[in-house]
């Protein structure tokens, strides 16, 4: 039996220094989802982009296009092809956008001959995953949600609650797949360097970022490329945008590095007491007291009928549980608790979850 070749950062970059998809194309059939988290302008978009005219044209399989928020649909469609245009891509196809579909027309021989339109995508949005419902899909291979990560220091966006599942929901009206007979739709997540809170990395359960190259999870059906640059020092130095990256100590952009540090990660000791816990977004998080240290450890731990349950939402309170008040004891504890720097998480997911909430308090 041949042994895989072990890819480098190289196998990833095609001729033109861009992003080569080939290493991930010849997994595709293995696998339901892709995610490829890389810097900007290594041509993640423009490449998967042009592949869904290959896909067109060689087997009439066509594309969905998803955005967040349905006021996006408008101003992202109508640009979808404005680079094939600049590039003369595609010199012997037109290409247009109407009422959120895409068309695709051959070149007609006679400029008096009208064009022969057919349709090859479609753009849709999370916010719509209900309307998205009663709209019919004819060989879609590829769901594309580019800049799927939002950014770090990104004030004006926030992800949608429970938006892996609004993202399933049209997986699911888009493929209309029957058991037992594997579909040929791919959902392709496209972002920049992010972090931890980003739902398509923790719907993957990591207790810190994944490593740089292919990996797959969930028993092999999803499979991310984290891609580590090849050309990000020579970004760096030889591109107007690397230079002024290096004035602002902006390492994300070229780096493709995710934000996170390990500071106050520590698992509980036997010793530590449990105290109380917080519901939020549906996740409870433990609090466990250790009077030797005088630390409060932060897990995902509850014991059943042991303790107090506050719930952080409406949503998320049941009849095991109260409601914390906004201005009450218990958030300006832990307000002191955070600022006396006695919390300690149990991995990277619990602290980012916990950082969160609290930021909800003015804590940021």
């Amino acid at each position: 039996m041949a042994k895989t070749k072990k890819l480098d950062k190289f196998d990833f970059c095609d001729e033109n220094g861009h992003y080569d998809y080939g290493p991930v194309f010849s997994r595709l059939d293995d696998v339901d989802i892709v995610e490829i988290w890389g810097p900007r302008s290594i041509g993640k978009t423009y490449g998967l982009r042009m592949s869904c005219v290959d896909d067109f044209l060689k087997r009439k399989e066509r594309f969905v296009e998803v955005v967040r928020f349905a006021s996006e649909l408008d101003d992202f469609a109508t640009g979808y092809f404005n680079k094939f245009e600049q590039k003369n891509q595609f010199p012997g196809y037109m290409f247009k956008v109407e009422a959120e579909k895409a068309f695709i027309a051959a070149v007609p021989i006679d400029e008096d001959e009208p064009p022969e339109w057919e349709l090859f995508g479609y753009f849709v949005a999370l916010t719509n995953y209900q309307a998205v419902k009663k709209i019919t899909f004819a060989n879609v291979r590829k769901i594309i949600f580019d800049e799927a990560a939002i950014e770090k220091d990104d004030n004006y966006h926030n992800y949608l609650p429970n938006e892996f599942a609004k993202l399933h929901s049209i997986f699911m009206t888009v493929s209309r797949e029957e058991p037992n007979v594997k579909t040929r739709t791919k959902i392709f997540l496209l972002g920049n360097s992010c972090d931890l809170l980003n739902p398509y990395i923790r719907m993957l359960n990591l207790s810190r970022p994944p490593k740089y190259g292919l990996t797959t999870y969930n028993d092999g059906s999803v499979l991310v490329h984290y891609v580590d640059p090849w050309d990000a020092e020579e970004r760096r130095k030889n591109t107007a945008a690397g230079r002024l990256a290096n004035l602002i100590k902006d390492i994300t952009s070229f780096e493709n590095k995710f934000e996170y540090n390990e500071d106050f990660i520590e698992k509980k000791p036997h010793t530590a007491k449990y105290m109380f816990a917080i519901r939020y977004l549906g996740a409870d998080f433990g609090f466990w007291l250790d009077f030797t240290t005088g630390y409060f450890y932060i897990n995902r731990k509850v014991p059943k009928n042991q303790g107090k349950v506050y719930a952080f939402t409406t949503v998320d309170h049941k009849v095991d549980s109260r409601m914390i008040e906004r201005n009450g004891k218990l958030i300006k504890n832990l307000k002191a608790t955070f600022y006396e720097e006695l919390f300690r998480y149990e991995d990277l997911t619990v602290k980012e979850d916990f950082l969160q909430i609290l930021g909800y308090f003015g804590i940021k």
